[in-house]
């Protein structure tokens, strides 16, 4: 079985203070992310850092084989998609 690393929250400073910083990855676009307080700004995949002495907790998801993507994928195409067409086109025809 393998997992993938979707999360990481940092801790710098010491035992009795210090700040919080988390990376995550957006599942829809496969991007990720840095959440600084009020600051958001998108990494490259190669700045994520995933070997760290700061790393506090670290999260990850069991893979999916292919075939469970492709029950999920069956689920979007069917319900999902059409319904952001449906969005998509009112949007349009409203402008």
């Amino acid at each position: 079985t393998l997992y993938d690393l979707f999360a990481i929250v940092r801790h710098s400073g010491g035992i009795n203070g210090g700040h919080y910083i988390s990376n995550c990855k957006n599942p829809v676009n496969q991007e990720w992310y840095e959440f600084d307080d009020e600051y958001i700004r998108q990494l490259s995949a190669s700045s994520v850092p995933t070997v760290s002495s700061e790393a506090y907790l670290l999260f990850y998801s069991k893979r999916e084989s292919m075939e469970q993507r492709a029950k999920k994928m069956d689920l979007i195409n069917k319900y999902i998609n059409p319904s952001l067409n449906q969005i998509e086109e009112k949007g349009s025809a409203e402008v």
